[in-house]
């Protein structure tokens, strides 16, 4: 039996059945976490990706090496949470906006209209 198969898996990679559109409305709804704070860290995610390490490396240096894991973890979130709101804020979302005054927009060709006949 091959590996996937001791995990529940099919040989598509994942044990859930495929359905037949997932741009479907219902299945948009059933993913989506209506939640303010949900859609903000959705927001930052990149910048959590970007300073996560920065603040890690923070919390070391203010509170030492020696400190327990809670604290760091918790120390470590909060900062990288706020850097990373900091950083989105200032910094992504204005450029972001800029984004869509210089977004490249394709018109259709114009119709083609047969030649004036002369009379």
């Amino acid at each position: 039996m091959s590996p996937n198969r001791d995990l529940g898996r099919s040989r598509g990679g994942g044990s859930l059945p495929r359905l037949p559109s997932m741009n479907n409305r219902l299945v948009r709804r059933a993913v989506r976490l209506p939640s303010r704070p949900f859609d903000f860290l959705g927001n930052i995610s990149f910048s959590i990706y970007m300073f996560h390490e920065v603040a890690i490396q923070l919390t070391f240096a203010v509170l030492g090496k020696q400190v327990s894991n809670p604290l760091l973890y918790a120390t470590s979130l909060s900062q990288t949470i706020a850097i990373a709101s900091a950083a989105y804020l200032w910094f992504e979302r204005p450029f972001l906006r800029l984004k869509t005054q210089f977004a490249v927009v394709r018109s259709t060709p114009a119709l083609e209209t047969a030649p004036a006949m002369a009379a």
